[in-house]
């Protein structure tokens, strides 16, 4: 830890147990959804305040929130008085007020979220809190119904639900069940088609005439038609879904693998999933084919290589918000971020692009420098594996080729089936790129992870009056038992962790009184291997492992 002295008074200094801090400052998560401890940064400014749980050396494949750093402070980069210029790629690892970079994994989720709120502010529009949120299920149609005020949003989807017991991974496919990718690919998946006109339309073809404000977002939100893009829209219609399939599934009513969740989709609907997957932490793998400008692709190289392809001058600005053109357009170097950290959003998260050079207007040369920036950020943590991309002609648009359907495969039985024995080390590229704009400097970074919050030396964290115990019998096939006992009426969190971090099962999730309690609870259907269950209560932070035979 450093401090600095910036001729402040300091008149207190409190250390609290990591995980067991307040929250200060910044954005509240959309939708009432909650996240979970941080840490504090080096470089002699704090940007603590989110965070996630994990183990030591452990990289969650995906969080039970959407935004884990959604109660970090704002950084300063939105305002236009403290943007510096930058020509080439910005480093992902550097804070936004510049007082150092992100050494340890436990300060990424707020690393992460500037990067979000960046995009947000400058780019779509901020994703936008809701007031109540149902979810139904009628034969294999979901209903999932928001509420903010007086005003109702409704969203269908007609998803395609394998038999068997379950639970079943998930995938959402931007305007298909599975995107442009092959639907066998993910046989053993629910497939939950997101429909983007029940959000809002697009203008070229698809069935639309371009977005209004009698569309069904613009109208569930009033007066926001000029502060919110379609990405924005899109991506909070994407993430409304994941909500309701929380519901069906903590209910008991839809047997959905919430561990395990794509999104894919090709082209526009490339962009979809990429903003869907980056913007919501619950996805564990995103697959963009073809996203083109505004999507993989850096703006700045995009700029460089001019109007024949896709960039900041000649995207569709039913997409983003008009005045990204108009306040970076001419000052590009003035925009304090580039989607190479867009991508960078979905760490530690698996993603897999594809490209297709055969069509100049996708401007594959600006996917590759922002494809290459942005491998950093997993090479930092460790853990290439989980981030790929093919670059290769041959075949139609959206029509993937051999290579990209053999990595498709690869990805989704390693990430959404868990099959460790898949090669996903995958990162091909038929075209280079050597613009001056997409060249960076600050490779070979590494991210120590030591832990997170509750896993982190939690049998050091003691209060009077609560206790964990460990779990009887251990190690279990079937039936298992937890103890615990709480000094005052609070509420409780058990849950159960696997080996790569991801919660796989809420044991426990109520108020409860002072006193002695017993949760019995079945590990059934789980893989064998070692877990970590996590109990919090109170600012009371204590886990063990359990075995599962």
């Amino acid at each position: 830890m450093k401090i600095g002295n910036n001729n402040c008074n300091l008149d207190k200094l409190t250390f609290y147990v990591q995980g067991t801090e307040p929250k200060e400052g910044g954005s509240s998560s959309e939708g009432g959804s909650s996240s979970e401890g941080g840490s504090s940064s080096e470089g002699g400014s704090s940007h603590g305040g989110g965070g996630s749980v994990n183990e030591s050396g452990v990289y969650p494949l995906n969080y039970s929130v959407e935004n884990t750093g959604a109660d970090c402070p704002e950084p300063s980069s939105l305002n236009k008085n403290n943007l510096k210029s930058c020509r080439n790629l910005p480093n992902p690892f550097e804070w936004a007020d510049g007082s150092g970079k992100v050494t340890d994994f436990c300060d990424w989720a707020c690393r992460r979220n500037e990067i979000k709120r960046e995009i947000e502010y400058w780019e779509i529009g901020e994703k936008p809190k809701f007031d109540k949120l149902e979810a139904s299920l009628s034969g294999n149609t979901m209903t999932v119904t928001v509420y903010n005020g007086s005003n109702k949003l409704t969203l269908t989807s007609k998803m395609s639900i394998p038999s068997g017991n379950g639970p079943h991974p998930i995938v959402i496919g931007m305007d298909g069940n599975t995107g442009s990718l092959s639907s066998s690919y993910f046989s053993k998946c629910i497939q939950v088609p997101f429909t983007h006109t029940q959000i809002a339309e697009y203008n070229s073809g698809f069935g639309g005439g371009g977005r209004s404000q009698n569309d069904p977002f613009y109208k569930f939100y009033p007066g926001t038609f000029n502060t919110k893009a379609d990405y924005c829209a899109w991506s909070w219609g994407i993430s409304r879904l994941i909500d309701g399939l929380q519901k069906l599934a903590e209910e008991g009513k839809l047997k959905a693998d919430m561990g395990h969740i794509a999104v894919t989709g090709c082209s526009y609907a490339g962009k979809m999933a990429l903003f869907a997957g980056a913007f919501d932490e619950r996805v564990t793998l995103t697959i963009a084919q073809e996203s083109g400008g505004g999507g993989v692709n850096a703006w700045r190289v995009s700029s460089e290589i001019g109007t024949s392809i896709e960039g900041i001058s000649n995207t569709n600005y039913d997409w983003f918000l008009n005045s990204f053109k108009s306040n970076f357009q001419s000052q590009i170097d003035k925009l304090p971020y580039d989607h190479h950290e867009l991508i960078a959003m979905c760490a530690p998260r698996a993603f897999l692009a594809f490209g297709n050079p055969n069509y100049e207007w996708l401007g594959d040369p600006a996917g590759i420098a922002s494809l290459k920036a942005a491998e950093e950020v997993w090479k930092a943590m460790g853990i290439e594996d989980r981030f790929g991309y093919v670059i290769e002609g041959g075949h139609e648009h959206c029509q993937a080729s051999s290579s990209q359907n053999k990595a498709a495969q690869a990805f989704i039985n390693k990430f959404l089936y868990g099959d460790n024995s898949q090669n996903t080390k995958i990162r091909t590229s038929s075209v280079s790129s050597n613009h001056s704009s997409g060249k960076y400097d600050w490779g070979g970074h590494k991210i120590v992870n030591n832990g997170c919050g509750s896993t982190s030396g939690v049998e050091n964290v003691l209060m009077e009056g609560y206790s964990l115990s460990q779990n009887m019998p251990n190690p279990t096939s079937d039936e298992t038992s937890i103890e615990f006992s709480i000094a005052d009426n609070t509420f409780v969190s058990i849950a159960l962790y696997n080996e790569l971090g991801m919660k796989v099962m809420d044991v426990v999730s109520d108020d409860f009184s002072a006193g002695s309690y017993k949760a019995e609870f079945s590990v059934d259907g789980l893989a064998s291997g070692i877990y970590h269950y996590v109990m919090q209560a109170n600012g009371f932070v204590s886990s063990k492992s359990l075995i599962v035979k």
